[in-house]
């Protein structure tokens, strides 16, 4: 990342402008408590081995209308031969609530399944509600979280925007289901929310103020530093019941969907439940991930794959750089720190330094859901956060590390989901100019909103080595010499990736 400098006179601050499109998050569920509780009998918990693809998978399912047929997910279940469901609500001392199952009917291009239980526990079931469903209603998604129950439901209110499949998924989850062969049809138009849904919640039931079922939650893909998440509408079960798809074709669940082994990861990596505050908002430790991974979830993955040509990695040091996902619950907003340096909370910036100070990253969040809020809070991200720590900041832009607008001009992006950003690299001399000797310092930020919330994420090179241009242009230098520029660069590219992809998750 070594950056064509523009000379001449100093930028204007450049942070994000005209920007729309962002919904307040709902917040907590105010479901009435006899609903929720009735509910929740009614949601079961499911686990299938004998995969024909090698795979041990879990997920979530519903009782519909009788206690023995469950609706969940197909990629939970399809080309399993040991289905157990699990009736959680119903276990009792020296009883056994779980329960050997059947498919019976499976609705490949809506990845739907419904399962049959001979013997069920007398458990409430759920009906479906009259379509369609009130747009501006707030619902509830029940379901397990990262292989457990949730402790509350999550409330989930609609986006507007497109609604076919194909604008929700990034590009790189698109090639990967396209490239296994998935049945799932990405043109269809699904249910699209305003909240992440989480890993293992795939199949379980999303129900109204009155308990009934408007939809089915979907996803179960891995994108990036957070799941892909949407719902199919209730009317689909219908198509379900008169399907006559075989019910033994097998899933293929390649790499982008959630098996059982990645459910409890991710469950292991919240038990610690450790939390940080930025700026406004409180992010918590959800693990690590490794390049390939977060990459998928990429808002603009042309543009990973531009700065990963400029990092001269090859394919294993890329794949090989690790980073800690922090994620805000109610928005999603998601903030990458690279493994190995630890993220820590000063004068209410969270900040992650590398032990010599060259490298050093920020994050602060505030709430801002219109677009003079999230314009206010850009700005106040640049002023009060960037420039305190980089001399002259603005001072030239560096065009590898910003995006522009059709017209030549750096600006926002917005993206179908309602997601809009502005992605800016600046070098700046650590003093007055005195010409090419002068020292510099390079910093790279992503000003990103969604969901009622602003991210801001900065990265900063303090210290640019001033040897790796002529090193990666081969100046005939000591080769020790060029080893330790080319580390230098490695070591930025780890940061500038993290903030790359520091972004909201695909829902």
């Amino acid at each position: 990342m070594t950056g064509v400098i523009l000379r001449g006179a100093a930028c204007a601050l450049l942070a994000i402008s005209g920007l729309g499109g962002a919904t307040a998050w709902a917040g907590p569920s105010s479901l009435p408590l006899a609903v929720r509780q009735q509910a929740l009998r009614s949601t079961v918990y499911i686990s299938a081995t004998g995969c024909a693809d090698g795979t041990t998978r879990s997920g979530t399912g519903f009782a519909l209308s009788t206690a023995g047929r469950i609706v969940t997910a197909h990629h939970v279940v399809g080309g399993c031969s040991a289905i157990i469901v699990r009736y959680e609500e119903t276990a009792t001392a020296g009883s056994s609530s779980s329960h050997a199952a059947t498919i019976r009917r499976v609705l490949p291009r809506g990845d739907l399944a419904l399962l049959e239980v001979p013997d069920p526990p007398a458990i409430p079931a759920l009906r479906l509600a009259p379509p369609p469903p009130d747009k501006d209603g707030t619902f509830s998604g029940l379901g397990y979280q990262n292989a457990q129950m949730s402790g509350s439901d999550l409330t989930v209110t609609f986006a507007s925007g497109k609604s076919q499949l194909k604008n929700i998924l990034t590009p790189a989850l698109l090639v990967e289901l396209q490239g296994i062969g998935s049945p799932v049809d990405v043109e269809q138009t699904v249910l699209r929310f305003n909240a992440p849904l989480e890993p293992g919640m795939s199949g379980g039931p999303i129900i109204d103020g009155h308990g009934e079922v408007i939809g089915i939650v979907a996803g179960g893909l891995k994108a990036g530093a957070a799941p892909a998440s949407w719902g199919w509408p209730s009317e689909w079960v219908n198509q379900l019941l008169a399907s006559a798809a075989p019910v033994n074709a097998p899933v293929n669940l390649s790499e982008s969907y959630f098996t059982l082994s990645d459910l409890e990861r991710a469950h292991a990596d919240t038990v610690s439940n450790r939390r940080i505050q930025c700026g406004d908002l409180s992010f918590r430790d959800v693990g690590v991930r490794n390049f390939d991974e977060v990459a998928r979830g990429a808002d603009d993955f042309a543009r990973v794959q531009y700065l990963a040509g400029l990092s001269r990695l090859d394919p294993q040091e890329l794949s090989a750089l690790r980073f800690h996902v922090w994620r805000h619950e109610g928005s999603g907003a998601t903030a990458l720190v690279p493994e190995g340096y630890e993220l820590a909370r000063v004068a209410g910036v969270c900040v992650a330094r590398s032990d010599d100070g060259t490298f050093e990253q920020v994050f602060w969040g505030h709430a801002a859901t219109y677009p003079n809020e999230i314009q206010a809070a850009a700005v106040q991200f640049e002023r009060q956060v960037m420039l305190p720590r980089v001399p002259n900041f603005g001072f030239n832009v560096d065009p590898q590390l910003t995006t522009f607008m059709p017209n030549g001009i750096p600006g926002p992006q917005y993206r179908d989901n309602g997601l809009v950003f502005t992605r800016k690299g600046n070098v700046s001399p650590k003093q007055p100019w005195s010409g090419p000797s002068t020292p510099l310092t390079h910093s790279f930020e992503t000003l990103i909103a969604r969901g009622g919330t602003f991210l801001g994420a900065g990265t900063i090179n303090h210290t640019e080595d001033p040897m790796l241009q002529s090193c990666l242009m081969g100046g005939g230098l000591r080769e020790d010499r060029c080893r330790q520029a080319r580390e230098h660069l490695k070591v930025w590219t780890h940061f500038i990736m993290a903030t790359q992809l520091s972004t909201y998750p695909a829902y």
